[in-house]
């Protein structure tokens, strides 16, 4: 049976690790890896033995969009830059030297999209360690443990027919269907941007964060919340303009966690309005379908049964299960297809099911650090041993089946 090592990067997750570390004992080590090393001290002046643009293409493209004024100093840029590689030199020599010493077959890291996780990441991967990604469970109150990634790189299958061949959905009342509502950032500025009555026919479509990993590293064609915009709108007045008719409102809503706001876009056309101050859950609810990147709204609107349109990579990109565009001309089949378009009703519930039964750990991870839930734990540590019935039921397919 495996041993696995927990690399914490924070107290909080130190102290979560350590109870799933009490139930494992002798198979399983918490590591608070944060002190410096000789490695880390020599690390910066040695190239890392990987391709450093995969290590920092996304985090550099991730600053551009965070730090905009960074790029009208050119000389400035290359100094972050250069900074930058440094600094992730050291920490992969430092982590290297730290896994490459481990008795261990897998470590768990959280997230492993962005640094410094992604960094962990490819020590471990250069080190021959297994990982087993932590994040956010994809449903209310839930936490992920995937060995495979998280978002679009998880393990869940993407082929329909994994999910209409499972056993008829029996029970779908353990479904959530009251939504997390997001904290707002606290640099974010009130807008004022409401809609006391929503328009009696309208599409959501909920902006992202622009520099998060999901548009950085998911959007393969959509790179920001500006360009979304035009897209859709482009596409909204194309249908007015051949004639269509009950063509219904957009309504934008910017995300709570991005502190910008986009005011350049909010009078632009009678038929897009924005709803910033307006609730999610509601604004889900009363539309008749969401277009989105890949957001996570996107799945809690097929848990509220609505029809869904994406423009990037996303772990629920099922065919009859939502509608998917990789390119402006399909984009606007998908949105002229809206109004007939039906999602396969057994295709939904079963892998809504399916992530609730089999994929998501039970309970908030947060929670465990202050209400002590065996279920929580036991199905994490089956998770990390693979004796649960997600590994059983995924094992052995084929990337055709998948």
């Amino acid at each position: 049976m495996k041993k696995i090592v927990f690399v914490a990067n924070s107290r909080k997750r130190f102290r979560y690790y350590s109870l799933i570390a009490d139930r494992i004992k002798q198979q399983a080590t918490v590591i608070f890896p944060v002190y410096p090393s000789l490695a880390l001290l020599t690390g910066a002046f040695k190239k890392a033995p990987i391709d450093e643009t995969e290590l920092l293409g996304s985090h550099l493209r991730r600053q551009k969009i965070n730090y905009p004024s960074l790029l009208k100093y050119p000389l400035l840029w290359r100094i972050f830059c250069f900074l930058a590689y440094v600094t992730e030199r050291a920490r992969f020599n430092h982590y290297y030297h730290i896994f490459r010493k481990l008795d261990c077959e897998a470590v768990a890291i959280w997230n492993g999209q962005k640094q410094p996780y992604l960094t962990m990441i490819k020590a471990a991967e250069l080190a021959k360690k297994r990982i087993l990604f932590f994040e956010n469970g994809l449903l209310p109150n839930t936490t992920t443990a995937d060995y495979a990634g998280v978002n679009a790189h998880n393990c869940l299958p993407r082929n329909p027919d994994f999910y209409l061949k499972l056993t008829e959905h029996s029970d779908l009342a353990e479904l959530p269907t009251q939504l997390v509502t997001r904290s707002p950032h606290k640099k974010r500025k009130i807008t004022g941007k409401t809609l006391e009555t929503l328009p009696e026919s309208y599409i959501f479509i909920p902006f992202q964060v622009p520099a998060d990993s999901q548009i950085v590293i998911h959007s393969p064609w959509v790179h920001s919340m500006e360009q979304m915009f035009h897209l859709v709108r482009d596409a909204h007045l194309r249908l007015r303009a051949e004639g269509h008719s009950n063509i219904p409102y957009l309504v934008f809503k910017e995300h709570p966690s991005w502190a910008g706001n986009f005011p350049e876009l909010y009078d632009l056309d009678e038929y897009c309005l924005f709803a910033n101050e307006s609730n999610t859950q509601e604004l889900i609810e009363k539309a008749e379908a969401v277009i989105t990147v890949n957001s996570t709204v996107g799945l809690e609107s097929l848990l509220l049964g609505k029809k869904v349109v994406t423009l990037g990579n996303a772990c629920y990109n099922i065919e009859q299960l939502v509608l998917h565009a990789t390119c402006e001309k399909e984009f606007f089949a998908a949105i002229s297809a809206l109004p007939t378009w039906q999602c396969n009703e057994n295709l939904r519930l079963n892998f809504l099911n399916f992530i609730a039964t089999a994929y998501c750990i039970p309970c908030d991870w947060q929670n465990m650090l202050e209400q002590s839930d065996e279920i929580h734990f036991d199905a994490v540590v089956k998770r990390v041993f693979e004796t649960d019935s997600l590994s059983q039921q995924i094992k052995g397919i084929s990337p055709e089946q998948a």
